[in-house]
């Protein structure tokens, strides 16, 4: 209690700059992979840094990796190039998002001018200290740049925000630093977690209203806390006060 109440006193429980996670807190559905297991599940690359700072990837890794060039995902029409190990999980979630009528949330013209996933550079919120952008692994894809611009109150579609976490992406709206235009692949279904998101909170299932992850032992929406992040086997810590 005491830790409690000196983090108070400085303002660290109230400040949306910080985010003190406890291991008993439900687990962000925004929280994304670490650096070790996003290359233990997508390859580990050499990078060369020029005089502008700009990032060129090793050709044999984005060779195995990705497209040769931009792909039109089906239903939407989102042109991009990425992850080859992300695209069947990306077409399934634009083919739910024209399913249930949403095509119209996404600007595709803005989309595929300046969005996008394979973009290998820094990150901007950690440039500073070296840390390589995730979408110079194409893990990632930005949309609606202008109206979810970093560091802006996001202004994307819940409802497509919840598409793309059931089809196993995060979404940067909920980063320290806000970045709206951001979904992030992470391998697993992130449309059940019940943790109190500041912007687009995932819906409890039908007939749990009310009760968080279903509550203890419920076998349709299994607890998952932050014990799981801080002390997994991969160290798999969330990174959402960067941008990847």
């Amino acid at each position: 209690q005491s830790i409690e109440d000196a983090m108070a006193r400085r303002g660290l429980t109230t400040d949306r700059k910080v985010r003190v996670s406890r291991s008993w807190d439900l687990r962000s559905p925004d929280s994304t992979l670490s650096l070790v297991r996003t290359k233990q599940l997508l390859g580990e690359f050499d990078f060369s840094v020029s005089s502008t700072d700009t990032v060129s990837v090793d050709p044999a890794w984005s060779a195995a990796n990705l497209p040769a060039q931009r792909v039109t995902f089906r239903s939407v029409g989102v042109t991009a190039r990425c992850n080859n190990n992300i695209s069947a999980d990306l077409q399934a979630a634009l083919t739910e998002i024209a399913a249930k009528g949403l095509g119209g949330q996404i600007d595709l013209t803005n989309t595929n001018t300046y969005g996008g996933c394979y973009n290998p550079r820094f990150a901007r919120v950690s440039a500073s200290f070296g840390s390589v952008s995730r979408h110079a692994w194409a893990m990632a894809i930005d949309m609606n740049t202008v109206t979810n611009a970093q560091g802006n109150t996001p202004r994307m579609d819940c409802r497509v925000v919840r598409i793309f976490r059931a089809h196993n992406f995060a979404w940067g709206g909920n980063f320290l630093t806000p970045d709206g235009m951001h979904f992030e692949w992470v391998g697993e279904p992130r449309n059940t977690y019940q943790y109190p998101s500041r912007f687009c909170p995932n819906t409890p299932p039908p007939g749990l209203e009310g009760e968080l992850e279903g509550g203890l032992g419920s076998p349709l929406v299994p607890v998952r806390t932050e014990r799981e992040v801080m002390f997994s086997e991969f160290g798999v810590v969330g990174h959402e006060e960067h941008d990847h």
